[in-house]
C-alpha cells in the first residue's frame, strides 16, 4: 500500500511538470529583415562636367513584389514567401536611392533629383521591378533580379530608351541570407548596366530643359 501511493505520487508530479510545460507559451521564431544593398559605385571622372539633370520617378513594382515578402521558388511556377525573412522594407523603395547614388557618380548628370519635385529637368527616368526571387530548383540556389526602364527627354516628352534588365545571381548559401548576397550582386550589376544605357542615350552638352 505504501508503494502505491509513492508511485501514484510520482505519477502525479510528473503529470504536473507535463501540464506545466505544455500550458507555457511557445516563443515565436525570430523574424529576420534584411536591407537590398548594392556596393558603391566608382566616380567617374569626366573631363567637362555636365550640366544635363534627370528625375528619378518613384519606382513602380509588379505585385507581387510590391510588398516586404522575400519571394523564393522550390518548384516551377509556385511562388513562396519565406516565413522568419523579410525585407526591411519595400525593395522598390530600397532600390531608389540605389540608382540615385548611381547615377551621381557617373559624371553623366549635374543633378539628380527623386520625383516629384518642381525643377524642371532635362531627362525622366521611370523603373519597374519586375522580378526579385530566390530559385532552389537548381543548385546552388540563384536569384533573379528584373528590371525595367524608360529614359524620356522631358521637353519633347520622347522616350529616347527603354530595356528590360534581366541578372542571374549564384548565392553563396541555400537559405535567405545567401538570397539577400546575392541580390547585392545583382543590383551592383543592374545599376551598372542601367548607367551604360543613360551613358549610350544621354549627350554631354548643355542643353536647355
Amino acid at each position: 500500500m505504501i508503494v502505491f501511493h509513492y508511485r501514484s505520487l510520482i505519477l502525479a508530479f510528473a503529470l504536473l511538470l507535463s501540464g506545466c510545460s505544455i500550458l507555457q507559451p511557445v516563443s515565436p521564431p525570430v523574424l529576420k529583415e534584411y536591407r537590398l544593398e548594392a556596393a558603391s559605385m566608382a566616380k567617374s571622372m569626366v573631363s567637362s562636367p555636365s550640366s544635363l539633370s534627370i528625375e528619378i520617378s518613384t519606382i513602380r513594382a509588379v505585385p507581387e513584389l510590391d510588398s516586404r515578402h522575400m519571394l523564393y521558388v522550390q518548384h516551377p511556377y509556385q511562388i513562396e514567401r519565406f516565413q522568419q525573412s523579410e525585407w526591411q522594407q519595400k525593395p522598390a523603395s530600397m532600390l531608389t536611392p540605389l540608382v540615385v547614388a548611381a547615377l551621381e557618380a557617373s559624371g553623366l548628370f549635374q543633378v539628380v533629383l527623386r520625383s516629384p519635385n518642381p525643377t524642371n529637368v532635362n531627362y525622366r527616368l521611370e523603373l519597374e521591378l519586375v522580378q526579385l526571387e530566390q530559385e532552389f530548383t537548381t543548385y546552388p540556389s540563384v536569384i533573379h533580379l528584373g528590371l525595367r526602364a524608360y529614359l524620356t527627354e522631358n521637353k519633347s516628352h520622347t522616350i529616347v530608351a527603354w530595356q528590360e534588365f534581366n541578372v542571374t545571381q549564384a548565392a553563396p548559401t541555400e537559405d535567405a541570407y545567401g538570397g539577400v548576397i546575392a541580390s547585392r550582386l545583382a543590383t551592383t550589376e543592374v545599376l551598372r548596366q542601367l548607367v551604360e544605357l543613360c551613358r549610350s542615350h544621354v549627350g554631354q552638352t548643355n542643353a536647355t530643359p
